[in-house]
């Protein structure tokens, strides 16, 4: 199983400053792209997409 912990405090804070309205919704019609389905997919597309979005922000992402 994938998934990706963002823990509370400054990596937080430097998320939601990173969320314009705009930019928001481009990651919310990536997700809804990202392959996803139950039991044939399941969610590490999802996750690599949220990564690598935190990534490109200078973000040390921890898959687990």
């Amino acid at each position: 199983m994938s998934g990706l912990a963002i823990t509370a405090g400054a990596s937080a804070r430097k998320v939601r400053s990173m969320l314009s309205e705009e930019r928001t919704a481009a990651i919310l019609a990536d997700l809804v792209r990202a392959r996803s389905q139950n039991p044939q997919d399941g969610e590490a597309a999802v996750a690599d997409v949220v990564a690598q979005f935190l990534e490109r922000h200078g973000l040390e992402v921890e898959r687990q």
